[in-house]
């Protein structure tokens, strides 16, 4: 019987290995996400997790897509919460999860202006994903809150490759 046993998996790591059908691709989960973006010893508050809802200028949907959502709070001031990603999205920082090769922009922006509260914007893009966190704090002792929210446009499967479409 462990002979079977030994003899079917041998077979199927052979098939997986020389057809790459059973290579596993990482699955998108929301909570593994967030915490890659989490800020240290922030509270988080209601998280979703839904369909991208990616559409074209006529109303059909184009690419499968994810839209992740979540907001966090903490007693640190705002300030040292955008410090903290400023540093989180260096370039050669490696906790993200954004290929090296991969084309991104990272866009900083203190919207305070006249708001009687600060307000700073951080926009990540890359080919694949849009990334926007909205850190707010109504008044220096008050609570920071963080609002983040990604938006995952996934990989298909080209089907038909080389097969022009009439």
């Amino acid at each position: 019987m462990y002979r079977r046993v030994f003899l079917t998996a041998v077979v199927f790591v052979a098939f997986c290995a020389s057809s790459g059908e059973c290579l596993a691709k990482p699955q998108i989960t929301l909570l593994g996400t967030i915490t890659k973006w989490q800020y240290p010893g922030s509270k988080l508050d209601r998280s979703t997790m839904s369909d991208g809802e990616t559409f074209n200028s006529d109303g059909e949907r184009t690419v499968p897509s994810s839209l992740l959502q979540t907001t966090m709070t903490t007693s640190d001031s705002a300030d040292k919460v955008v410090e903290f990603y400023r540093k989180l999205l260096k370039p050669d920082a490696k906790r993200l999860p954004i290929a090296e090769d991969s084309d991104r922009s990272v866009l900083f922006r203190d919207a305070t202006g006249d708001l009687p509260a600060a307000m700073h914007i951080v926009l990540v893009n890359s080919l694949e994903s849009s990334t926007t966190i909205v850190v707010t704090q109504a008044e220096s002792s008050g609570p920071t809150r963080i609002v983040w929210q990604q938006y995952i446009r996934h990989k298909m499967p080209r089907q038909n490759a080389g097969v022009k479409p009439r």
